[in-house]
């Protein structure tokens, strides 16, 4: 069903169609002091204006057994001041229970992640500000923003779909799957089109 609702969103904003979801691409990574001690993790989200999310993270270890694709639905909440009440200047999403992408959907041992944000009054709107996580015992680890970039639809290159996406998934069919040629925009956006309007009204 994730993947569902991430694909549906992603073939909806691709097309131009009215859509109220943001899209951002981040890379961090959590401790280590020396380069080799460092794991570099790239996560693809989503957040809708309702509160809810979805987002994959791809993972390159050092073998192909080790580099995965994973998968979890996003949740919405807002900090605490010291009284314990909302501090809506501070917004999180956050995602667990992980699923296997390239893996048959298997459950994935997979730490929660948050990506918080501060409201910028400036521009008024949320701005990400951290991405936090938990170790084996329980303890927040403070997670370090190396990369972030809110995409657009020039960023879903081919390289980019792979990062996240299989060759079987439905978007990387319809975006690049032609013996012929490459498609253009305006190509890829009439077949986004077409391949949402083939969806039953119930699943959307």
């Amino acid at each position: 069903m994730k993947t569902k609702n991430l694909l549906t969103a992603l073939f909806i904003f691709l097309s131009n169609a009215v859509y109220a979801q943001s899209f951002y691409e981040m890379v961090f990574h959590f401790g280590g002091t020396k380069p080799s001690e460092i794991s570099y993790i790239k996560a693809f989200y989503l957040l809708n204006d309702d509160g809810t999310g979805d987002m994959r993270i791809s993972y390159t270890g050092a073998t192909p057994d080790e580099s995965f694709i994973i998968e979890c639905g996003l949740k919405q909440g807002f900090g605490l001041d010291k009284e314990k009440n909302y501090d809506y200047s501070k917004m999180y999403y956050t995602g667990k229970d992980f699923i296997y992408v390239d893996r048959e959907n298997k459950p994935a041992e997979f730490p929660p992640i948050t990506f918080w944000f501060k409201y910028n009054e400036e521009y008024d709107q949320y701005d990400p500000w951290a991405v936090m996580s938990k170790d084996l015992k329980g303890n927040t680890l403070q997670g370090v923003i190396d990369e972030l970039k809110l995409l657009e639809d020039k960023d879903f290159t081919k390289e980019f779909v792979l990062t996240y996406f299989t060759k079987d998934d439905e978007i990387y069919k319809n975006l690049f799957a032609t013996n012929i040629r490459a498609l253009t925009p305006e190509e890829k956006n009439r077949k986004c089109i077409s391949w949402w309007l083939q969806i039953p009204m119930m699943s959307r």
